[in-house]
């Protein structure tokens, strides 16, 4: 047994090289002799989770079929580019570092467009956003597309579902990207069928099955929640699901979803065509469509928003560099809202490091939570952050599941990202970066409304919590990088 255990460890210690590899940026040397730990007790566990988590194949990720993708999409890029206006609005001195960044990397980031006051709405209240959306599905004229992480029937979204099947059968063209393990319950239900036979495109997400099982990995998943109906666009933190229908507090998320109209909607429809492509194989983006989209991108003033999407290895680990350059750009305040705080750290650091040199930071996270894994973890951060001088809110009621990061009120950062190692480095993930005085005055009145609703953590109350917890908070934050 001892002699299968040493050959076992020995086995699997590429496994170790693989993780450092591809999350040393990500992670500490802690997690990794945690690894190795599991890998020596549990040999057989171990093997079965590299199957699970870790691809035997990496370079899939380079094929064939994402480079021409990718060639198709940079293209289309290049030509919108030769008519842009860099940012280098002086009023603005906190984001000039950050667009400057996303200015360098490659692929849709590059694109920045001047954001106007009438062309965006940001709905905080879950009953409204349906409302809107059904009214917008039921104005449609050419198509409806959408991408989603969970999809759960029940109260409003089956008036959803019934606006858009209704929609198909008016003659337009709707297509929808679902996770599959977000979605697992609903593509086991009856709607799938329902809305197939209706016209509607339903399709499964980074679907796993014993064919790809050793070639794809199943902790990579398709995080975005978008909704584009003809020259509309809305992106935020909300899933298809009805808060209001369930009774637990847990099952009642707190979302904010913002409504674009105008040249945004060009640019998420290059990002939905290359999901749609990825899961497909079916092309609906063609460079001879964005012949007249490309002049439009032109504007005398400064160009104020950003658009981020990290699928697969298109703009790779940019998000976790956008969240670093924004943290260390703050100069006054910093107010972060998340469901999910289980940070790299790096992330720890700077937050630390500018609390440290005088800067306000604020965290508001949930009281409860739908993953207790996930809660406990975040709460093995809160001594080192106390003794740094944040600000910790915890959110009393439900659960709040606004992605939000908002810097010195001028520039805010606003999407499906998670502050955790998934949505830094491995989800499919989409996020705005916007400099715009109206924009962010509304995201910072969202914020405060949060705060009011939260219980302040005081420090020495914390210092004084009980040892069981300390290592129940300890125990769950080694299993940080898989949270």
């Amino acid at each position: 047994m001892i002699n299968f255990l040493n050959f076992s460890f020995f086995f699997f210690f590429f496994f170790i090289i693989l993780v450092e590899r591809i999350l040393i940026k990500c992670i500490s040397k802690l997690y990794i002799i945690f690894l190795f730990i599991i890998i020596y007790i549990f040999p057989i566990l171990s093997f079965f989770l590299y199957i699970i988590l870790f691809e035997m194949f990496l370079n899939k990720f380079k094929n064939k079929k994402i480079n021409i993708i990718k060639s198709l999409i940079n293209n289309i890029i290049k030509e919108i580019k030769k008519k842009q206006k860099k940012s280098n609005n002086q009023n603005y001195t906190v984001a000039i570092p950050l667009f400057n960044l996303l200015i360098k990397e490659n692929g849709v980031n590059e694109i920045n467009i001047f954001l106007k006051k009438k062309d965006f709405k940001i709905f905080s209240n879950t009953k409204k956003i349906f409302k809107k959306i059904i009214s917008d599905i039921k104005s449609a004229k050419y198509k409806i597309e959408m991408v989603f992480y969970i999809w759960k029937q029940g109260g409003m979204v089956d008036k959803i579902t019934e606006a858009l099947i209704n929609a198909s059968k008016r003659g337009l063209c709707c297509r929808i990207i679902l996770d599959s393990i977000g979605c697992f319950n609903f593509f086991y239900s009856k709607y799938p069928k329902v809305m197939r036979n209706a016209g509607i495109e339903v399709v499964k997400a980074f679907k796993l099955n014993i064919f790809n099982f050793f070639i794809r990995r199943i902790d990579i998943r398709q995080h975005k929640k978008i909704i584009l109906i003809d020259n509309i666009v809305y992106i935020g933190s909300m899933n298809m699901i009805d808060n209001n229908y369930y009774k637990n507090k847990i099952n009642k998320f707190i979302d904010i979803m913002i409504r674009f109209k105008g040249k945004i909607c060009n640019i998420m429809s290059i990002i939905y065509g290359f999901d749609w492509e990825m899961e497909t194989g079916k092309r609906i983006i063609y460079e001879k469509e964005y012949k007249n989209i490309k002049k439009s991108f032109y504007h005398k003033k400064n160009q104020n928003f950003h658009i981020i999407s990290s699928t697969l290895n298109i703009s790779k680990k940019i998000i976790h560099k956008i969240f670093l350059t924004a943290i260390y750009s703050a100069k006054k305040k910093i107010v972060i809202t998340t469901p999910y705080f289980v940070p790299t750290n790096n992330l720890i650091k700077a937050i630390c490091d500018v609390s440290l040199k005088g800067v306000e930071v604020i965290i508001v996270l949930p009281k409860y939570n739908d993953s207790l894994m996930a809660l406990w973890a975040s709460k093995y951060f809160y001594t080192n952050l106390l003794k740094s001088g944040v600000k910790i809110y915890e959110f009393k009621k439900y659960l709040l599941h606004t992605k939000s990061l908002l810097i010195d009120d001028k520039v805010s950062i606003i999407g499906t990202v998670n502050f955790d190692i998934r949505s830094f480095c491995l989800n499919s993930e989409i996020t705005l970066v916007i400099e715009d005085n109206n924009f962010n005055n509304i995201i910072s009145q969202i914020q405060k409304k949060y705060i009011k609703k939260s219980q302040f953590v005081n420090f020495e109350k914390w210092k004084s919590r009980s040892y069981i917890y300390m290592i129940i908070e300890f125990f769950f934050f080694l299993f940080n990088p898989i949270l």
